[in-house]
């Protein structure tokens, strides 16, 4: 299954969905003492945290891959007001979901092979030949130790076979 994220190079257009001054990299005001200065991507969600006067966390939009099933969404993004803002953080949120529907022109998403813990794609074919390479190698180093344990021949220690009789024995180490 291929999954949808946000490729770098979107930022200006992030920050211009719920502000006016997009690109600036200062934090633009949105309200008596509010901003939106903790934009933050990860993968395919966008968190557009606002903060309140004296630098508070007020509340925050969550923006994710757009899903037809969602009560609010945009051309590209279902979104979601984070509960527990006080009302006038609420009506900014909601002035923020407005502005996010009105200019959503689409474009931010790319799909993309999901990886594993390696960073490899576990579809690609490099990595089912080496997953398959590892899985031989397994089985072969599992097969010797069997054989090493049960099979190999007991080890004997030197010169230690009986001598024939009439031979002369071994000269004793001096």
């Amino acid at each position: 299954m291929r999954e949808l994220v946000i490729g770098p190079g979107h930022e200006a257009e992030i920050e211009a969905l719920v502000t006016e001054s997009a690109g600036s990299g200062a934090a633009a005001p949105v309200g008596s003492g509010y901003v939106f200065d903790a934009i933050s991507v990860s993968g395919g969600t966008i968190r557009f945290g606002l903060t309140g006067p004296g630098g508070t966390a007020a509340g925050a939009v969550v923006a994710t891959p757009r899903d037809d099933s969602a009560a609010v969404r945009s051309r590209s993004f279902s979104l979601a007001i984070e509960p527990g803002a006080s009302p006038e953080a609420q009506a900014l949120l909601e002035q923020a979901v407005a502005r996010i529907i009105e200019r959503d022109q689409g474009g931010f998403y790319h799909e993309t092979e999901p990886t594993d813990s390696s960073g490899m794609s576990p579809s690609a074919p490099a990595a089912q030949w080496v997953r398959g390479l590892i899985l031989i190698a397994s089985i072969a180093a599992a097969a010797l130790g069997v054989w090493w344990a049960f099979f190999a021949p007991a080890r004997r220690k030197p010169d230690t076979a009986p001598t024939p009789p009439g031979d002369p024995p071994p000269p004793a180490d001096v």
